[in-house]
């Protein structure tokens, strides 16, 4: 389950290397739209697998997972490696794996 957030979220870091090099600003905003999408389906996965308190954790920062993409067609430089998305990644880890469990999905 990790990785799946991990991997939705490298996808959106590239799109948005890529606003900055061309300035499509449609493509990122889809890519957005794409990356709510996939944390929803990612909620609804967690559900099903008794990961209730990783799910709400999830929907209760979603929009902040957002910030740097958001800030780009802002026009603004938010680096998206900063304490605050690392912490948040750290606490779903903590959410989701269980006492004694594998890291495998």
């Amino acid at each position: 389950m990790r990785r799946i957030l991990k991997s939705r979220l490298s996808t959106l870091q590239n799109s948005v290397k890529k606003f900055w090099r061309d300035e499509d600003t449609e493509r990122l905003k889809n890519r957005i739209s794409w990356f709510r999408e996939e944390l929803d389906r990612w909620v609804e996965r967690a559900d099903g697998r008794d990961f209730a308190l990783a799910a709400n954790y999830i929907r209760r920062v979603r929009e902040k997972l957002l910030t740097f993409a958001e800030a780009a067609l802002l026009g603004d430089y938010v680096p998206y490696t900063n304490n605050k998305v690392e912490r948040e990644f750290r606490e779903n880890v903590y959410r989701t794996k269980r006492i004694g469990g594998s890291w495998s999905d």
